[in-house]
């Protein structure tokens, strides 16, 4: 669902996909599809990857918004400068639980970039979507090169503070890393007031876990675990693409950049079973003169 309100913060609605340019002026896009475990046609056809899932599942949200009977007599507004796509039904599926303590809500936070404050807002957006105020775990994974340096402990900081914070407001239970070699985890563990409980590590690029590493995290009680997510989830030029495919316009999908993707699930405690799975993405791009 895409909303038109007043003021600075525009939610703009759009419809069609010929003619002129409909996001021209829009600097700052959220796409969140819902419960992807709801889309029929995943039960004919798996995706391969997590990037192939995100891929469905945005073009599932745009393909939605623009032929959904509520948008028909939408009117384009060109100079709305934020864009939200967003699911309008319930994101959590109960299954006959009794209480929302039946279910653990997981988050995977991946950033594209280590921006100060996307990470708060990351989170305070999935506790709207799904109606809750506290989700179990957030696992973050950041980017190889954040503002093009190596990757070092010290850019972890500041966005480990900002979870940190979360935890103190008992927003979030239980903080995780991703793909964290022994150095910097150690570093991370002497460092962090709220330690990493858990070490998510890619399956592909680590078989076999180092013995060393696998000494630190029993003796800190750090749960390893695997994935299958590639290092970068959603690349700028496959996220244009999508929106290409709706938009053709160039000044509607150019430059497109995803600050950060947001994977969330929801499982029944005592069994076991994924009742609910989504993402948020966050992009922006900058606008020429």
């Amino acid at each position: 669902m895409i909303i038109i309100e007043n003021g600075p913060r525009c939610l703009c609605l759009t419809m069609g996909t010929e003619g002129p340019a409909r996001l021209p002026r829009a600097s700052l896009m959220y796409i969140s599809p819902g419960n992807i475990l709801n889309y029929h046609h995943l039960k004919k056809t798996i995706p391969k990857t997590s990037t192939d899932e995100l891929k469905m599942a945005l073009n599932n949200a745009l393909k939605s918004t623009m032929s959904s009977s509520p948008f028909q007599d939408a009117i384009t507004k060109n100079d709305c400068e934020e864009v939200v796509f967003s699911d309008p039904n319930p994101k959590i599926e109960y299954n006959g639980c009794t209480t929302p303590d039946d279910i653990k809500i997981t988050v995977k936070l991946m950033l594209s970039n280590a921006d100060e404050g996307i990470t708060s807002q990351a989170i305070a957006m999935v506790l709207k979507e799904l109606s809750v105020k506290k989700v179990d775990g957030v696992l973050l994974s950041m980017p190889a090169r954040p503002f093009d340096e190596e990757l070092t402990v010290e850019h972890f900081k500041p966005v480990w503070q900002e979870l940190e914070e979360l935890v103190r407001q008992d927003h979030v239970k239980t903080l995780g890393v991703c793909d964290m070699e022994l150095a910097m985890l150690r570093e991370l563990h002497s460092w962090a007031q709220v330690k990493p409980t858990t070490n998510q590590m890619n399956q592909a690029s680590c078989c076999v876990i180092p013995p060393a590493l696998k000494e630190f995290a029993n003796e800190n009680t750090i749960q390893l675990v695997s994935h299958s997510d590639s290092d970068d989830v959603l690349p700028p030029e496959v996220f244009q693409e999508v929106l290409r495919g709706h938009y053709p316009e160039q000044a509607d999908w150019a430059s497109w950049h995803p600050s950060w993707v947001l994977r969330y699930t929801a499982l029944i405690k005592n069994r076991g079973i994924i009742t609910t799975k989504g993402y948020i993405v966050r992009a922006q791009r900058v606008l020429p003169l």
